[in-house]
């Protein structure tokens, strides 16, 4: 699968642990924009299935990426489904090209029959972005590394989700 903006082509690709080539662009970007380095964790076995980059590439280069962390929960007896976006990033080069804003339709066109609830986490710089893809402010602690400042909820058709809360009550 393509997509094209600007004249350019980007290729997609879901199947980023398995390739080595891709794998190892995913860890240069995510060194590069949150000085994260997935490479221990990918070689100490914690890389698994239910961690599935979404990245754009130019050539052989992963130059945007959205994570879906997959979160298998039980709740009052119910099994729930709940999808963590992450590793949002754009190499700076890049960015303003709607690379990210393709990604995130695609992930929720993909996910939203097969998840209860989509969330992730934001910084101040980026809060902007995510309502337009039907997320909501929703109110938690959150303390971390990266300074996290809001958390975005997006719930799939009329999940009751008993972690966050927006503030509409009729909602999650």
């Amino acid at each position: 699968m393509q997509f094209k903006t600007n004249d350019t082509m980007y290729a997609f690709s879901n199947d980023v642990c398995n390739d080595t080539k891709k794998r190892n662009s995913f860890i240069k970007l995510a060194k590069s924009v949150f000085g994260l380095d997935f490479e221990p964790w990918y070689n100490s076995g914690y890389w698994t299935t239910d961690y599935i980059p979404h990245v754009l590439l130019d050539g052989e280069v992963v130059v945007a990426n959205v994570s879906v962390n997959i979160i298998n929960i039980l709740h009052d007896g119910q099994e729930k489904r709940y999808v963590q976006l992450g590793t949002i990033m754009t190499a700076p080069e890049y960015r303003n090209c709607g690379l990210s804003r393709w990604l995130m339709e695609k992930i929720i066109d993909e996910w939203q029959d097969k998840c209860d609830c989509m969330y992730l986490y934001a910084n101040d710089s980026v809060i902007d972005f995510y309502p337009k893809f039907g997320f909501e402010k929703a109110t938690g602690v959150h303390r971390g590394r990266f300074r996290v400042q809001m958390t975005f909820l997006r719930c799939f058709p009329t999940f009751s989700c008993p972690f966050f809360r927006t503030g509409d009550s009729s909602k999650c």
